[in-house]
């Protein structure tokens, strides 16, 4: 008695195989290819330099430049010196370099050399920047 075998031949397992394999690889690498052109395109601020505290008629001035890495505007929405905040909006134009001149009413330096400074930002990869600024006299 002959029996008779039933199923898929060995060539067509292996194109579907090579489908699958072809159909999974290019979503894979589409869903990393958009994932990661999403990230690469989010703006990076940095702090250029050591940022500057002076006193000058009872206000304190700081100055602090920051350059926007990225590839759209960054707003920077509150600057905090110490436990004093300044929330005026400034604006960092795509890929520049930007210096601010913040003030301070209601507060004089101490004798301390460095002030810390915080900086709230719209950057969605770095919404807080911690920094040191240092007082000249």
């Amino acid at each position: 008695m002959n029996k008779v075998k039933r199923g898929l031949s060995d060539s067509i397992v292996v194109l579907i195989l090579v489908v699958v394999a072809v159909t999974l690889t290019l979503t894979v690498s589409l869903l990393g290819f958009t994932l990661f052109k999403s990230y690469g395109s989010q703006n990076i601020v940095y702090v250029r330099g050591v940022p500057t505290l002076s006193e000058n008629n009872g206000k304190l001035e700081l100055n602090v430049t920051l350059e926007n890495s990225g590839a759209t505007a960054i707003r920077v929405e509150s600057v905090t010196l110490g436990n004093l905040e300044n929330t005026t909006t400034f604006t960092l134009p795509a890929g520049s370099i930007t210096t601010l001149h913040v003030e301070f009413t209601g507060a004089s330096l101490s004798n301390s050399t460095l002030v810390k400074v915080t900086i709230i930002t719209s950057s969605q990869l770095e919404p807080v920047i911690y920094s040191y600024a240092q007082v000249q006299s």
